[in-house]
């Protein structure tokens, strides 16, 4: 995927969404086209693509040294042991362990303590409290609750709980979910998760019991902090707490646990150990957390201690460790020029990545491909005669990624992008300035700045397919993150000097950011918010009226108190959509005498307490049939549009749901398909996009 042809489509496509909604072309065509050039500036709606150092963790001991150590069960090695080959099991129990998984399983099952894992996503923290739980299970096989897994949300508990479906399948280790979704009927629960297997627990009369049948609380019970707070409180609910050694207590995204909602789950662990008749030390604590606080043990045993009303010490903090991709690299010797990055290259590129993705690195027919890329870096400067000889090599015939690792591993280009994101993610066009900006002309040269970031581009994604093995890292291990965000409004300067100055008559400026008054040199005039009808797009401009002021904003967002619209010329009613004209006695009217603003102080200016009595405009209010200002905009003056209580015009500004919407939309369009045959014959082609609208995370 072409990061920054992603970009480029996004934001066009979410421009042309934006001017379709606010649509004020029809009567005012040149403030279109400035809206257009506002929207388009660089840093108006998008940042980015920026690009983020991955790096892999270091990894530990597997399952099976770890239980031939005497560490965990064997059993545990053996869950799903019906699936064959061994890699693919759910546990596998020949790969390694990330080092802190191991640390955290160790620590656990020797009773040393209560835990924190803090660790970047995707690092497998579930593993680092699951693992021992289920060991101590296959161990010690008693029923009712052992573990209380704690989310902060329902999406996450969902996603756990198809976790422990796929882990715990065919084993005696009970699970269930506790939400507002769980069935209270056993035939619901079943009918509703027809794929569960049957030591889930998915009904609340399992839970519970009742009516001639024994409670069945799962072993492994997993909710969310709003739930546990019924559970405690409900006499029904009780048997959860009657039975089972309830030693652990898992929360997940421990960071969200601060301020009141801190807090509140703070004192709610405090309940629930009461009601267990738990006293301190008693039960295993552990929180687990992508963004808690960084490399500080002290400071994140204190929050967690104070979170659980329990004991934690700095040897009870474990941090994920990632590799040092610098240390491996010291050869990187080799520096092509940025002419050695084209298109040629991207487009061998992506005949590589085909090929791995339909044969991998055994299939036969690579050997002739890997020869053309050899060529083809040959020739461009890419690499030496002496590097590519090692390459193919190196790559036995038909091993595509580790040709491309003894390709660019002295890449020194590589090396320095690196570097460039060791402290923090560097934007994509600034990596492209960097790594070649030793090939500077003269001057400000765009086409110059373009290639260089092309460059940049192909060399990331080579980077990432190049692996000395299946097990290692890529060369460049990264992500590409970019930020987009709706307009938040738009204000006008309508200065007739201001205008004047630069050929306009009816208004001289927009601006996309808040402000109170216009910033171009000798300006300073006082600014209006515009907005515009939803149906005909007829723009108008409003203010607030206090005190014989017109303030550029209510006092809060939803006020509406002395709300004015204006319009910067006088309107005739037109024709609605249907075609008919407007009746006189329906019609909103447009002020036939004009009001003048001063721009210096917002009063009448008749009224105008400036020093200068020069700067004014004249505007043209909206009134009812009676004369009197609405402060609500209910009909359209001009397309006759109305409705009964929302306002017709809207100010040029989206909520949060409608550009994840039509940004979500267009991404999954540009995600190419899947390329394994068995997945493309799936919805959407095997295409996979994950979205969130969540502002608790």
């Amino acid at each position: 995927m072409n990061a920054i042809q992603i970009t480029e489509t996004l934001r066009a496509n979410f421009i042309r969404y934006l001017l379709t909604t606010f649509n004020v072309s029809r009567s005012e065509p040149e403030l279109a086209e400035a809206m257009r050039q506002a929207l388009e500036a660089n840093g108006t709606l998008f940042r980015g693509p920026f690009l983020e150092l991955n790096p892999p963790y270091v990894t530990g001991k597997s399952l099976g040294e770890l239980a031939m150590e005497g560490v965990i069960s064997e059993r545990l090695c053996r869950l799903r042991e019906e699936i064959s080959p061994a890699h693919k099991r759910p546990l596998p129990p020949d790969r390694p362990l990330y080092l802190h998984q191991e640390r955290a399983l160790r620590h656990v099952t020797s009773d040393s303590g209560n835990l924190v894992v803090a660790s970047g996503t995707g690092s497998g923290k579930t593993e680092c409290f699951l693992l021992p739980i289920i060991n101590d299970l296959l161990l010690d096989p008693t029923p009712g609750v052992r573990a209380l897994l704690i989310y902060p949300m329902n999406a996450l508990v969902n996603d756990q709980l198809t976790r422990l479906r796929e882990l715990l399948r065919g084993t005696n280790i009970t699970f269930g979910r506790y939400t507002s979704e769980l069935k209270e009927r056993e035939t619901d629960g079943r009918n509703n998760s027809p794929g569960s297997p049957i030591n889930e627990i998915v009904s609340r009369e399992a839970m519970r019991g009742g009516a001639g049948r024994s409670s069945e609380p799962p072993q492994i019970l997993i909710t969310n902090y709003a739930m546990l707070e019924y559970l405690l409180l409900r006499p029904k609910d009780s048997p959860l707490f009657d039975s089972g050694a309830w030693r652990f207590v898992c929360l997940d995204e421990a960071h969200t646990y601060t301020g009141a909602q801190g807090i509140e789950v703070s004192m709610l662990l405090r309940r629930l150990k009461h009601r267990l008749n738990k006293q301190r030390g008693q039960m295993r604590c552990i929180a687990t957390s992508a963004t808690l606080i960084k490399d500080d043990a002290t400071a994140a045993a204190n929050f967690a201690g104070q979170l659980f009303g329990e004991t934690f010490t700095d040897d009870d903090v474990i941090f994920g460790e990632t590799l040092n991709l610098a240390a491996g690299h010291a050869d990187a010797d080799w520096f092509p020029p940025v002419s050695a990055y084209g298109q040629s290259l991207d487009d061998m590129r992506l005949q590589l990545r085909d090929a791995l993705a339909k044969g991998g690195d055994k299939d036969a027919n690579n050997q002739a491909l890997i020869e053309q890329a050899a060529t083809l870096f040959l020739e461009s400067g890419l690499v030496s005669a002496s590097q590519v000889d090692f390459a193919q090599r190196e790559s036995s015939g038909n091993d595509i990624t580790r040709f491309l690792w003894a390709a660019l591993k002295s890449n020194s280009h590589l090396a320095q992008l690196r570097e460039l994101m060791r402290e923090h993610p560097i934007e994509l066009r600034e990596a492209g300035r960097r790594l070649f900006e030793s090939e500077d002309d003269e001057g400000n040269n765009s086409e110059l700045a373009e290639t260089k970031t092309d460059a940049a581009l192909h060399l990331i994604e080579l980077g990432a397919l190049a692996r000395e093995s299946k097990e290692s890292a890529p060369l460049l291990p990264a992500r590409y993150h970019l930020f987009a965000r709706g307009p938040q409004s738009a204000w006008l300067c309508l200065d007739p000097q201001h205008a004047a100055r630069i050929g306009r008559t009816d208004w001289a400026d927009l601006f996309l950011k808040k402000r109170e008054r216009c910033e171009d040199k000798g300006c300073n005039a006082a600014v209006f918010e515009l907005t515009a009808c939803r149906n005909c797009g007829q723009p108008f401009v409003r203010a607030f009226e206090r005190d014989g002021f017109f303030y550029a904003e209510g006092q809060h967002p939803a006020d509406t108190g002395g709300q004015r619209y204006f319009t910067w010329r006088q309107l005739s009613a037109v024709s609605d959509s249907d075609g008919s004209e407007m009746e006189a006695e329906d019609a909103v009217s447009i002020n036939v005498q004009a009001m003048e603003i001063c721009l210096g102080c917002r009063r009448r200016f008749a009224a105008c307490i400036c020093q200068s009595k020069t700067r004014r405009i004249s505007l043209y209010p909206v009134i009812n049939k009676k004369g009197q200002p609405y402060e609500k905009l209910l009909q359209c003056p001009c397309c006759s549009t109305s409705s009964n209580q929302r306002e017709v015009v809207t100010p040029i500004t989206v909520g949060s749901r409608a550009p994840l919407a039509v940004l979500t939309e267009d991404l999954y369009h540009l995600i190419p398909p899947a390329s394994d045959a068995e997945a493309k014959h799936k919805p959407g082609e095997g295409r996979k996009l994950l979205a969130f609208n969540d502002t608790r995370q």
